[in-house]
């Protein structure tokens, strides 16, 4: 029951966004509206009867479990988009879309994520520090061979280091969208791509790695 109203509430969510709806989705909408109440019923309810069985369920106080992960999850999923009918707010509704979160109640993904993430926080850390190194040397480098380009363009995305940031983190995650370089900038982004994609694959070897040993 769960997930059905946490799919069809976020489904209404994303379908209410569309700018211009096609007639032929107005009684799913109607449909999915419907649901969507329901749903904001259905987690008030489950809110308040995890309020007061808290210290039944594991939890020091009623406020342990409010300031707890799936306290505040459950808060913000049910409480803000109830308050949404009455006091319309686009950031109210667009905290529907948070009830996806409460599945992890049931599946555990991102708890098991989290114990991946603390077991290698170590590699992570320093990889993550070389990385943050790396992307400040290697804008300014290009902010050097770019800031003269004769193409305006990308003159323009090169004026500072601070706008060339954007792009060189784009060229050292494996994305190219530039291409009229000078000639140092062409050496200078073909040692990011290549320094780039060994910097992309440890943390994926190591989350691979990590998934691995929780089978």
């Amino acid at each position: 029951v769960s997930l059905f109203l946490v799919a069809s509430s976020a489904m209404h969510f994303i379908l209410g966004t569309l700018k211009q709806q096609p007639a032929r989705l107005d009684e799913l909408v109607f449909l999915l509206e419907i649901f969507d109440v329901m749903a904001t019923i259905v987690f008030c309810a489950e809110y308040a009867f995890r309020i007061y069985c808290a210290t039944s369920s594991g939890y020091s106080s009623r406020v342990g479990y409010l300031l707890s992960g799936f306290g505040l999850i459950d808060g913000l999923c049910a409480v803000l988009p109830a308050v949404n009918y009455v006091y319309p707010r686009a950031l109210f509704r667009a905290l529907r879309t948070l009830r996806i979160l409460k599945l992890e109640r049931y599946i555990g993904a991102f708890s098991t994520f989290k114990g991946i993430l603390w077991k290698s926080r170590a590699v992570l850390g320093v990889t993550g520090g070389a990385a943050g190194v790396l992307w400040v040397i290697f804008s300014t480098l290009m902010y050097y061979a770019e800031r003269n380009n004769p193409d305006p363009e990308m003159a323009e995305h090169y004026s500072s280091v601070a706008t060339s940031m954007w792009v060189t983190l784009l060229n050292l995650s494996g994305e190219a969208p530039l291409c009229e370089y000078t000639e140092a900038g062409k050496y200078i982004s073909a040692i990011m791509g290549l320094i780039g994609v060994g910097f992309v694959t440890i943390p994926m070897g190591v989350l691979g790695s990590g998934f691995q040993d929780m089978l």
